[in-house]
């Protein structure tokens, strides 16, 4: 028998899988601020890699002209209910669940409160999308003088990681400003300027690493897979450099060995990142799988010195 997805309702009943942490509580209230500073509403989709409703969804969003207009004046921010356990506790904890199953669907005003939310895929979420998408929602027309004194401190912080090679923490600094970038006062034109050269620097640093990712012997190798990852993953809202990271990657996995060492990184990296959240059993974990599933390897050696130091340290 066919069936409309209208009359799916929730397609897929919520079930557990792989574990992982793409999304951080802290990207997730990063996403409702740039909502509150833009003016936009934030589009939340909470969905899992084993949904057929989601993909359906992920496609039409991502691939239809209609549903992408209306996306792009939404801040889109896609929850995986596997990997961002902990992302999706923090959401579902200020904002009740419309049904068991995905995805589920929300839609959340600047200033965090809950416009709209669903369970299921249906073809008439395109008009609910239209329609917060149409409506004025009022953005912050300038900045205070406290906001203003924060950018200055931003962009010299910026500036000075950006002087000693950290192109990656500096475009962090000033990445919450970028939507008031198109403003003609100095402190933000200071601001875009060390932005734009924290980009320029992040394209060259692909190219850099691509090199080293191919060289024969050293820890050089790892490092520059390492750096890699770093950059695809802090640069996702930059264009150039998102697109230039992505086909180096796709480059780097035709080969077996560079493959390997990209996924050693992979799992490096948010070792890393758990221990900047502060939970040592999570990178204790992770670094211990880096360990097993590609032992003696520069990033399993990366992973042990890491576990050594936390070690001392608790």
């Amino acid at each position: 028998m066919i069936r409309s997805f209208a009359a799916i309702a929730c397609g897929c009943a919520l079930g557990a899988a792989n574990v992982g942490q793409a999304l951080s509580p802290a990207e997730l209230k990063q996403a409702l601020d740039k909502s509150t500073s833009t003016g936009k509403p934030l589009l939340a989709v909470a969905g899992a890699e084993w949904c057929g409703p989601c993909k359906l969804l992920d496609k039409q969003l991502h691939t239809d002209k209609a549903w992408m207009a209306a996306g792009e004046k939404l801040i889109y921010v896609h929850i995986d209910v596997d990997k961002d356990k902990e992302a999706w506790k923090a959401f579902t904890g200020k904002y009740k669940t419309p049904g068991n199953g995905i995805p589920m669907i929300f839609i959340v005003k600047p200033g965090g409160e809950l416009g709209f939310s669903q369970c299921g895929y249906s073809p008439k979420l395109l008009e609910t999308f239209q329609k917060f998408a149409g409506e004025k929602f009022a953005a912050k027309a300038t900045m205070t003088l406290k906001e203003i004194a924060a950018l200055r401190t931003a962009t010299k912080e910026a500036k000075d990681l950006l002087d000693k090679g950290k192109f990656a923490s500096a475009y962090n600094k000033l990445v919450d400003y970028a939507d008031q970038f198109d403003g003609e006062a100095k402190p933000i034109k200071d601001a875009k300027r060390v932005f734009d050269l924290a980009v320029n620097d992040a394209v060259k640093g692909i190219s850099a690493a691509v090199k080293d990712a191919k060289e024969p012997y050293g820890f050089k190798r790892f490092d520059a897979a390492y750096h890699l990852t770093i950059i695809s993953r802090t640069f996702n809202e930059a264009e150039a450099v998102k697109d230039k990271a992505g086909d180096a990657i796709a480059e780097l996995e035709k080969d077996e060995k560079t493959s390997a060492l990209l996924k050693q990184a992979a799992l490096y990296d948010q070792g890393r990142q758990a221990e900047k959240e502060e939970d040592a059993a999570k990178a204790k974990e992770i670094y211990a799988k880096l360990i097993k599933d590609f032992d003696k390897s520069p990033g399993a050696k990366k992973a042990q010195e890491r576990l050594t130091e936390l070690a001392s340290t608790n």
